[in-house]
């Protein structure tokens, strides 16, 4: 149920009212991230490089599955974690402009829906790295240029649009958008707010 402030109150198995609010969730979801990357993506990192200290070859022969799900799972949630950020500066955004204007909680950041968002933020990050993880556009493998599981597009400097430039787009430009709008608003709210008190010394 919703409280005044716009709250969902989940009930825990042991009776318990516990109260989570929308930052709360996406302060989870980038938790969540944060531990995904340091479970699975770093100690496989450090796998590559001691293999690689070990032997003068590539330490994954080409086509290697564990290679290219190391590679998947680490840029889905680098997409996941920025997008978070984005979705996380816009929500602060649209907080202080209702706080501001006296509109109450925001009908677009409940905590239901903010779980909704976060959930759907992980499901397109997976969705858009299945053709590469497919071989459809692109692929992954290990890449000695960059030392690590990443992507390889044999064609890449023929192709106007390589799985990397797209990647990379997702990961910082949508992000840097969101933040941009985001912030950009908090700080004309506060310089407005700001010209409001002067009036009254």
């Amino acid at each position: 149920m919703h409280d005044r402030k716009g709250s969902w109150y989940i009930g825990m198995s042991d009776g318990h009212i516990k109260d989570m609010t929308p930052d709360t969730v996406l302060i989870i979801n980038l938790a969540f991230a944060d531990l995904f990357y340091s479970a699975i993506s770093l100690p496989f990192m450090f796998t590559t490089y001691y293999r690689l200290s070990q032997t003068e070859r590539d330490p994954w022969e080409e086509g290697n599955t564990n290679c290219k799900v190391s590679a998947f799972i680490r840029y889905a949630n680098a997409i996941a974690e920025w997008t978070t950020l984005g979705l996380m500066a816009l929500e602060r955004c649209v907080t202080i402009y209702n706080f501001r204007n006296c509109r109450g909680p925001s009908r677009f950041f409940t905590t239901f829906k903010t779980i909704c968002y976060c959930c759907s933020i992980w499901l397109l990050a997976i969705f858009l790295q299945l053709p590469t993880f497919f071989d459809k556009f692109g692929t992954f493998g290990y890449n000695a240029d960059f030392v690590k599981c990443d992507f390889i597009d044999v064609n890449e400097t023929q192709s106007l649009i390589s799985p990397r430039m797209v990647f990379f787009a997702l990961e910082s430009a949508v992000p840097c958008v969101l933040i941009l709008i985001g912030y950009l608003v908090i700080l004309f709210q506060v310089y407005s707010s700001s010209a409001a008190l002067s009036i009254f010394g």
